[in-house]
């Protein structure tokens, strides 16, 4: 086969793997709506933040508390979850997306958790699963610029 072949070849096996995932998880597929691009999109109804919170699976709380107290270098103890709610990310870097990096152009399911120490917040997104955690550092208190 020539390269343009191929290429579309391989263009059509990624649309097949998009349907395919979409049909799998039909929660997903209306998630996002045409022109909301890269926004993130809640897929919950408003519910009070500590119904939410006892939502959230205790793995992907454990992940959250063990990825600040890595962040920060302190002890998981110093830190407790004050927000959960379940999102829909826009791709596969949770809508986190750095320049130069590849990431899945499908929605997926996961969580937004807020974790505080008192004084500051660490805002992370995650996956349905916890199997990735990532910093929001834009929402986090703890990244914002401070006068000096």
């Amino acid at each position: 086969m020539n390269k343009p072949a191929i290429a579309i070849l391989g263009i059509g096996m990624i649309a097949v793997i998009g349907i395919a995932v979409v049909l799998v998880n039909p929660e997903d597929s209306n998630s996002v709506t045409p022109g909301q691009g890269s926004e993130i999109v809640q897929t919950e109804g408003t519910q009070d933040q500590s119904e939410a919170i006892a939502e959230l699976p205790e793995a992907i709380s454990e992940k959250v508390l063990d990825a600040v107290a890595e962040q920060t270098g302190e002890g998981r103890s110093q830190f407790e979850i004050v927000a959960a709610q379940r999102r829909s990310w826009p791709d596969g870097c949770l809508g986190l997306t750095e320049p130069g990096s590849f990431c899945t152009q499908i929605v997926v399911s996961g969580w937004e958790v807020t974790a505080s120490n008192g004084e500051d917040t660490w805002v992370y997104r995650t996956d349905r699963d916890g199997s990735q955690v990532m910093l929001d550092t834009a929402s986090s208190s703890a990244y914002e610029l401070r006068e000096p």
